[in-house]
């Protein structure tokens, strides 16, 4: 086989290559139905809270809710690296939960939707019905609160299709409380089936079934 024969088909193999990594990416954009999903910017969620735990909660959470908005394969979601090279560009002036939400259509301009949280509460509080006892002898409810704005990008005017507080308590049995548990870091394998990490789970399942319904309502209409 002669080099320019050999070279032809490098070329070939290159361009084709190409073509298949192009239509993979064309295909991910698209629903089994041939259409087009939402592209959508999901944001980093603010934490506001003064929780001790030894990990970032807006890494975990964020994580989380993007990857359940993932596995269900509904929207296309933007670069999480993208998306946070973006946000930390934002001046003090560009508040996601202000009036003015102008500004939005300029930073996220390759998208359609943007998803802004804020994580406000996460509070271990001991159960009503052991003031009377010690600490290490109650259980508790883990309350959360995250506040959470959904902006359309679509239009001339960017328009807030979804605002609320998503709010969510969770039962701590004593024996895993504050005063008597080692809380296993978020990425130890058993994290997950921790009473922190179920809790976590139940919040960024809710917050990401919402954020899903509003984005395909919104986008249908």
């Amino acid at each position: 086989m002669s080099r320019i024969t050999i070279g032809i088909g490098i070329c070939l193999a290159i361009l084709l290559g190409g073509c298949n990594r192009e239509g993979g990416s064309q295909q991910a954009r698209q629903s089994e139905k041939g259409q087009l999903k939402p592209v959508v910017a999901i944001v980093p969620l603010v934490d506001k809270t003064m929780n001790d735990v030894p990990w970032s909660l807006s890494e975990e959470l964020t994580s989380t809710i993007h990857h359940r908005l993932s596995q269900t394969d509904k929207l296309y979601l933007a670069s999480i690296e993208k998306i946070r090279a973006a946000s930390k560009k934002l001046g003090t002036a560009q508040n996601p939960f202000g009036p003015d939400i102008h500004w939005t259509k300029k930073v996220f301009y390759q998208d359609e939707f943007v998803v802004f949280m804020e994580l406000i509460e996460h509070d271990e509080v001991p159960s009503a019905n052991t003031k009377s006892i010690a600490l290490e002898s109650a259980s508790a409810q883990l309350n959360m609160t995250v506040r959470v704005r959904v902006i359309d990008l679509r239009g001339e005017e960017p328009q807030i299709v979804l605002q609320e507080m998503i709010q969510d308590s969770h039962f701590i049995p004593k024996q895993f409380t504050k005063s008597n548990f080692y809380q296993v870091p978020w990425g130890k394998e058993s994290y997950n089936i921790s009473p922190l990490g179920l809790a976590h789970a139940q919040l960024s399942k809710e917050i990401a079934t919402r954020l899903e319904d509003y984005i395909l309502l919104a986008k249908a209409k």
